[in-house]
């Protein structure tokens, strides 16, 4: 992919002129191999960087060395903009594929303003965008589970590379591993690629060699329950969005507010303990199934080609999983469930099959 001008990566906020402008603002472009860390500088940040080309993930890690991907960005962005007010830097960047990295000093965004105060302000747009993403994913971490965060990971990154021009909305480059993927989206990379089978299995989408292919766009937004206003990518753009959504599902998915009733793929039962109703997850296909069968939702499902028949029916509820360590030192060690054929969460202590698994 060629270098990425600002008024490229954000059309509806900067002219061609301005990204003139801008670009005088840069220092020499640095190249970052991939899988190499970003050179921060000691200290307080004097600079900001612009990401011409490439992928660069932004993480911390734990004392065992297992890291969680804060965020993804892509050719087009800013990153950390406005951290020279921050102290040294309180995360680590590495390039997730080649990257072409070009840094302003902050003297110079600062000699902005005077100059070109509406240049300025458009700029700061940005970090509100950025903060946007941020609070976006503390959404897909904390309330989707399994297959909806890797199809609502696809879909922002579908969108934000869409609307930059570097990509269809049929298939995109994203040349993350499926441990990167499993980082991102706070889970194993053996549920990851359990997850991803799964998408692939139910004619959704295609993760391979740094590329996703969709299949069927609308049923992936619906899997991961996506919503895409955060990313302010305006009304044309929306627009577009909706009318191709709406040309393979007959409608196009209501925005946040405008018409879901709760997680998709998903039954509702009622825990006879407490009363509560609580939100059981199913595959597309199983909750179809479901659907079809009415009152079937408690009877055992079939068996998935090449795997041992279903014992337990959806809604089974089980003692909370154990978790045995594996691996031959402490930082190689990672939590796996005793029984990996059985997908579950802890709901209040209570733990409901929502995928059940052999048994």
């Amino acid at each position: 992919m060629s270098a990425l001008t600002i008024d490229q990566a954000r059309p509806h906020l900067f002219t061609p002129t301005v990204a003139q402008l801008l670009a005088s603002l840069h220092d020499a472009p640095t190249t970052v191999s991939a899988r190499q860390p970003v050179p921060q500088r000691a200290g307080p940040r004097t600079d900001a960087l612009y990401l011409a080309s490439g992928f660069v993930g932004r993480y911390r890690a734990d004392r065992f060395g297992r890291r969680q991907l804060l965020g993804v960005h892509l050719p087009g962005d800013f990153i950390e903009l406005p951290g020279f007010a921050l102290a040294p830097p309180d995360d680590d960047l590495q390039a997730l594929s080649p990257a072409e990295i070009r840094r302003i000093p902050q003297e110079r965004l600062q000699n902005l303003r005077r100059d070109a105060p509406e240049t300025f302000e458009k700029l700061w747009h940005i970090p509100l965008l950025d903060a946007a993403i941020d609070r976006y994913w503390i959404f897909r971490l904390g309330r989707l589970v399994g297959r909806a965060r890797i199809a609502n990971f696809f879909c922002e990154m579908l969108l934000r590379l869409h609307s930059r021009g570097a990509g269809t909305l049929d298939s995109f480059a994203l040349p993350l591993t499926q441990v990167d993927l499993a980082e991102s989206c706070g889970m194993t990379a053996v549920h990851a690629n359990r997850m991803l089978g799964e998408l692939r299995e139910e004619g959704i989408c295609v993760f391979g060699q740094g590329t996703v292919r969709i299949m069927n766009l609308h049923e992936l937004f619906r899997t991961g329950q996506y919503d895409w206003d955060y990313l302010h990518l305006g009304p044309a753009l929306d627009r577009t969005i909706r009318e191709r959504l709406g040309g393979e599902a007959g409608e196009a998915p209501a925005h946040r507010g405008q018409g879901w009733e709760g997680p998709s793929d998903c039954s509702i039962k009622k825990m006879p303990s407490t009363g509560r109703l609580n939100f059981i997850p199913l595959s597309g296909q199983r909750a179809a199934q479901l659907r079809q069968d009415g009152d079937g939702r408690q009877k055992p499902l079939p068996a998935r080609p090449g795997r041992a028949p279903l014992r337990q029916p959806v809604g089974t509820i089980l003692p909370a999983p154990r978790f045995r360590r594996c691996g031959n030192s402490p930082q190689q060690a990672q939590e796996t469930r005793d029984d990996d054929e059985i997908s579950s969460f802890r709901r209040d202590d209570t733990v409901v099959v929502f995928r059940a698994g052999a048994g």
